[in-house]
């Protein structure tokens, strides 16, 4: 990158515009020099500021720069072109600051407006980049090929910063390298290889701790004899080393199982045997039940016989009873008939004395209606001559008012069009008089266009920063949710976590509880099978003086078993939650950490870091707030953008349309004397229709034609009335006659009915008398049973189970008898007492069995766990080792080398490059005297942070010694080569980066005469004739030996430049 303008404008300590064309530097070597505080580091401040927005010591932020000599109506701004690879580059960015306004407050005073930061980079082909201030800021980095950090310690070797490098001690090196180079990486990988290792270390303990628990489940109480005691005495050796070996462990575990099996198969033997006899005295008993509950069911029958025989007397009772309540069921619908028959005849006779009322009622009415249909046609017949022919006079007299309406109509039209002329009239004259003040108010208008298109402009660059700011704050707040979602889980993972950790613990000791528990009731199991006089399995005595007691809290190997697979998935689910937490948390972490520094760079360092801890709800309130302010902000400028262009779009419509408004009044000048002229004809032609029009309705005797045809309307009403009236009367007397003779033949129906009805009711009551004879029944008998014919379903179920019983039991009971026939009852507690006691042998036995059985299978699972633990120890112990070394040399702990880490390893390559870079200007700077050197690794040590230490050797007395030993004038010399070398080494190491200028500041002022000619000549070899070498200093004999030179003046109205 060169640079070929620099223009500033209100910037540092230039108030005006002021421009610097680098084209003219020849040699490519020039002097900036001028007073102190001239401002002679700004030029390259305005550099570092268009290209990343900031000042090259990072002390001052964009927008503290405005120039403090400006006044309030000058643009802050700094423009740079510059040349890259052969491409020319535009760069224009100003910061926020406050200026002067367009307009001004009410009181006339000026009023301030906030400029906001904004970037444009202009192309090479001429066109603008698209993107907004981001966006834009990421593709100058993109072309640089470097951030602002790397382009200031390449392009700016500042006043004593080159000095810290070269006398800083190896940690302090270290931290500057590893901004520089961005090495922070190979850290990381010491630390990942560090805390692996760790883990793997953990994880070999834990394993032997596992199978340390493994060897204790190993109980002794299995096998009691003299073989037994040693291999359990071996055992309880091979548990006290702390990592058994392999082999040994394994055979002994092996033999202790062989043993248990042994006792096994002989308890197997003697339990079958048991179980034989158990089944023999099981059938007998099985056989002896059955006949006793034969002889008890005979004698249950018996009893059964002899109730049923003390109810026949009832039985007898009830059935006849029930007999009776059937007949007078069979009677009752009959009766019921007869009762539906008489009230039907009494309906019928209510009927025929109806109808006799209604005959005579309407004899009444139909006397009534021919007396008023009589009268209607006489009115008719005495009215009806006459209204005809008034009607007839009235339709020929309206032809006269027709025609007289006819010329009304044209008055009225006429009329229409006087006061039609008249608006028109009036219409003209209002256009005529607001074209006049329209055209006024465009030339107005016409001068104000100029101001509203300026006014646009800035507000349109306003609202453009305010909507990427919005975009930004909304995208941060977006994230929030999604960050607390994150961390929401986190925590819901580490109470996940601690959960397993405890459910993990609880289920291992409950495990063990139990596992012991088990071993321990299996000589209580022993125990209560022991009698006096007869020897004890295990220890062979026949006396018993304290036998071991069963607990009440026994527990099974089944149980042990479910406890054992549930500690095995707790903890399987313990190690799921912790690895799904720490990899939650990380991406938390790194989430947490970018959406801070976003929030930072928004909000500004100082209020976001008024809450002493990072907080995503007070975040959210203040992206919120700063949101409402932006969008508030951003609203108005629209509201006032918005006015701005329908102020001027309407003015420049209104520009537009002026020419045709002129012709338009000119138009309305011309209507206005033709309406006078239409106006003039239209009032003669209405004198003449209204003098017609009288004459002709003073001859006809109505007022109007409408009064003539409201008479004729009434004349032809009333004949209409008077016929309607007079068919109305005739029907009604029609419908009255009709009903009459209907209700004559209905009364007429009435009375058969009634003939019929009487003969249906004699015979029904013939009916009931028969059917009360037949069942032998009195009246007085048939009332009572119907009151009971609800209990008849009851009493017949009564009277049929009955003798279900009687039927059933007599057929049991010839049964039972022929079945014992010959047989005796049964005495069986003798084969009672035999079953039990073989039942006890066998119980005792099978516990024995079971229990020396879940010990072979419990020893043979601990033999299996024990084999992969010892295999993965081993696996686990090669490995870590590898592990262990690796780690050890990348964090430089390794025992008998060298203190430096795989970081300070990769920095060392680095300092090399620059160490080689900076000798080759420095043997010329001191005709060979003496170069630096990287201190060698023989020289360094073990002791704390080693590897990027600083040695001077001297070519003239073959002489190695500390660097902090040398002069003034040698230190500046070794320092200047050293930020050379350091920029050279970085512009290398970046790749692809071209970086031709350069800038130096002070420290001339320590170097004799000689030693400083000997540094221009370095730096003119520098610049070559490409490379562009600027030198920031005040020392007067540097101004003799560099031609070009550019001179920085302070004034009291701010600096000014000037090239010598």
């Amino acid at each position: 990158m060169r640079p070929i303008t620099i223009e500033m404008s209100a910037f540092g300590s230039y108030a005006g515009k002021t421009v610097v064309d680098f084209t003219g530097v020849r040699q490519g070597l020039f002097l900036i020099t001028g007073d102190t505080g001239a401002g002679k580091t700004t030029v390259f401040d305005a550099i570092v500021y268009a290209l990343y927005g900031q000042t090259s010591g990072g002390n001052r932020e964009g927008n503290m720069m405005r120039s403090q000599y400006a006044s309030e109506d000058v643009e802050t701004y700094v423009r740079l072109v510059f040349d890259y690879h052969g491409e020319q580059y535009e760069v224009r960015r100003n910061p926020e600051y406050m200026r002067a306004g367009k307009r001004k407050a009410s009181d006339g005073s000026v009023r301030l407006v906030k400029e906001s930061a904004k970037v444009e980079l202009t192309m090479p082909d001429g066109s603008v980049f698209p993107g907004r201030k981001r966006e834009t800021e990421q593709k100058i980095t993109e072309i640089m090929g470097m951030d602002a950090g790397q382009f200031t310690q390449m392009a700016m070797i500042a006043q004593g910063d080159f000095l810290k490098l070269l006398l800083a001690d190896s940690k302090d090196r270290k931290k500057i390298f590893s901004r520089i180079f961005h090495t922070k990486i190979y850290a990381q990988v010491q630390e990942i290889l560090r805390q692996r290792a760790l883990k793997m270390q953990q994880d070999m303990q834990e394993s032997r701790r596992n199978l340390q628990m493994e060897m204790e489940r190993v109980k002794e109480e299995s096998l009691a004899d003299l073989a037994g005691k040693e291999l359990f005495s071996h055992w309880k050796l091979l548990k006290g080393q702390v990592f058994p070996a392999q082999d040994e462990t394994l055979q002994v575990l092996k033999e202790i199982i062989s043993a248990e099996q042994e006792k096994k198969q002989s308890y197997t033997k003697l339990a079958a045997e048991e179980r034989k006899a158990v089944e023999r005295l099981n059938s007998e008993v099985k056989n002896a039940k059955f006949l006793l509950a034969l002889f008890d069911d005979c004698e249950k029958a018996k009893k059964k016989s002899e109730e049923l025989e003390a109810r026949k007397v009832l039985y007898h009772e009830e059935k006849e009873q029930t007999e009776h309540i059937r007949a007078a069921a069979n009677v009752r619908p009959i009766f019921e008939n007869m009762e539906n028959g008489t009230k039907r005849l009494l309906k019928i006779r209510q009927t025929i004395e109806m109808l006799k009322k209604e005959l005579e009622t309407g004899m009444d009415r139909v006397s009534e209606k021919t007396e008023t249909a009589r009268s209607a046609l006489e009115c008719l017949k005495r009215e009806e001559p006459v209204l005809s022919g008034e009607i007839v006079k009235l339709t020929e007299g309206l032809k006269q008012y027709e025609m007289l309406e006819a010329l009304k109509k044209k008055m009225e039209e006429t009329e229409a069009e006087i006061r039609k002329n008249e608006v028109r009239k009036e219409k003209a004259e209002a256009v005529h008089t607001e074209l006049k003040k329209w055209i006024e108010n465009t030339e107005k208008a016409e001068k104000s266009i100029a101001g509203w298109e300026e006014n646009g402009r800035l507000l349109g660059q306003l609202k453009e920063q305010k909507t990427e700011e919005e975009s930004w704050v909304i995208t941060l707040t977006a994230q929030i949710p999604k960050l607390d979602t994150q961390k929401k889980a986190c925590e819901e993972l580490q109470k996940k976590l601690e959960s397993a950790v405890k459910n993990y613990r609880s289920v291992f000791e409950d495990y063990e509880q139990k596992y012991s528990l088990f071993f321990e009731e299996q000589a209580g199991i022993l125990a209560a099978g022991l009698e006096t006089g007869r020897p004890c399995p295990v220890c062979g005595s026949t006396e018993h003086p304290h036998p071991r007691q069963l607990s009440l809290h026994a527990v099974s190997e089944q149980e042990v078993e479910s406890a054992k697979k549930m500690r095995d998935k707790a903890e399987k689910a313990r190690d799921q939650a912790a690895d799904l937490y720490r990899e939650r948390w990380n991406a938390f972490e790194s989430s947490r950490s970018v959406f801070s520094n976003e929030c930072r760079k928004l909000l500004g360092e100082n209020d976001f870091l008024k809450t002493a801890t990072f907080d995503l709800l007070e975040t959210e309130k203040m992206l919120k707030k700063k949101l409402a302010v932006v969008r508030e902000e951003r609203k108005k400028l629209e509201q006032n953008e918005e006015q701005n262009k329908e102020q001027l779009a309407h003015a420049k419509a209104l520009v537009e349309k002026l020419p045709a408004k002129q012709e338009e009044l000119e138009k309305q000048n011309r209507e206005l004397e033709k309406t006078e002229k239409e106006k003039a004809a239209l009032d003669l032609e209405r004198q003449s229709l209204k003098a017609e029009y009288e004459t002709r309705k003073d001859a006809l005797p109505w007022e109007s034609g409408e009064a003539a045809k409201e008479e004729l309307k009434k004349k032809t009403s009333r004949k209409n009335r008077l016929q309607e009236e007079t068919d109305r009367t005739e029907k009604i007397l029609q419908e009255e006659i009709a009903n009459q003779k209907q209700r004559e033949g209905k009364l007429e129906s009435e009375l058969q009915n009634e003939k019929e009805q009487e003969v249906q009711c004699l015979e029904n009551e013939k009916s009931y008398r028969e059917t009360l004879e037949k069942y032998s029944l009195t009246e007085e008998q048939f009332s009572e049973f119907c009151t009971q014919i609800e209990r008849l379903p009851g009493l017949e179920n009564k009277l049929r189970e009955y003798e279900k019983q009687v039927s059933e039991n007599t057929g049991v009971l010839k049964s039972l008898r022929e079945r014992l026939e010959g047989e005796e009852r049964p005495d069986i507690s003798e084969l009672l007492k035999k079953l039990e006691s073989r039942r006890s042998e066998e119980e005792k036995l099978t516990k024995e069995q079971i229990l020396i059985t879940n010990l072979v299978q419990s020893h043979e699972e601990t033999k299996k766990r024990l084999e992969h633990f010892f295999e993965k120890i081993g696996e686990q112990q090669k490995k870590y080792e590898w592990i262990s070394n690796l780690s050890k040399t990348a964090n430089g702990t390794l025992t008998g080398n060298v203190k430096m880490d795989f970081e300070t390893y990769v920095q060392r390559q680095y300092f090399k490059q620059i160490i080689q870079a900076a000798n080759r200007r420095l043997i010329k700077m001191t005709d060979g005297s003496f170069i630096l050197q990287c201190k060698d690794l023989s020289h360094m040590g073990s002791q704390g942070q080693s590897g990027l230490d600083l040695d001077v050797y001297s070519m003239v007395n073959d002489a190695v010694r500390d660097v902090r030993t040398l002069s003034g004038g040698e230190s500046f010399m070794a320092a200047l080569s050293m930020a050379l070398g350091l920029a050279d080494t970085i512009q290398s190491s970046v790749g692809g980066i071209r970086l031709d200028t350069m800038f130096i500041d002070e420290g001339f002022g320590s170097l004799d005469d000689s030693t400083r000619e000997q540094a221009v000549r370095v730096l003119v070899e520098l610049a070559g004739g490409n490379r562009l070498v600027g030198i920031i200093s005040h020392v007067n004999e540097l101004k003799e030996q560099i031609d070009t030179k550019l001179v920085v003046k302070k004034t009291a109205k701010g600096s000014r430049i000037d090239w010598a």
